[in-house]
């Protein structure tokens, strides 16, 4: 969950439920409000303490029935591991932040742990065959 910043209304009218986003486009960030169902929601995403390159983006988003929200941001010019703080307005006294670290965990390839450092096990057997043959053409 997000870490609130400052909840600027009564109560937890408003809460984060995106984790994390990555530096990709079209990264959905996700909440739950008290207020009614089809209230509009301002949100506010924008660069945090040394995050570059700085930026603010805004898109908008309707409190769903079951009291959910999401709106949807492109983050592919920021870094790994910066923040961002997520704003959530809905009236002058109605509002909360919070913030969220940029993960990523795609940018890992899940290869990279399986691959043999050095020369590869192609080589290593082809290596190992030539040595084979050397030895019993000396014989």
């Amino acid at each position: 969950m997000g870490i609130p910043v400052a909840a600027q209304s009564g109560g937890d009218t408003f809460g984060l439920t995106t984790e994390n986003v990555t530096s990709t486009e079209n990264q959905t960030i996700r909440g739950t409000s008290t207020l009614e169902t089809g209230t509009e929601l301002q949100i506010r995403v924008q660069s945090s303490g040394e995050t570059e390159p700085q930026f603010l983006q805004s898109d908008s988003a309707t409190v769903g029935p079951t009291g959910k929200w999401n709106a949807t941001f492109d983050f592919s010019a920021i870094e790994t591991h910066d923040t961002v703080e997520v704003s959530v307005v809905a009236s002058e006294n109605q509002s909360a932040e919070f913030e969220t670290p940029v993960r990523n965990d795609q940018a890992s390839s899940s290869n990279s742990s399986e691959s043999a450092p050095g020369f590869g096990v192609v080589v290593a057997v082809a290596a190992l065959a030539g040595g084979a043959f050397l030895l019993r053409s000396r014989r």
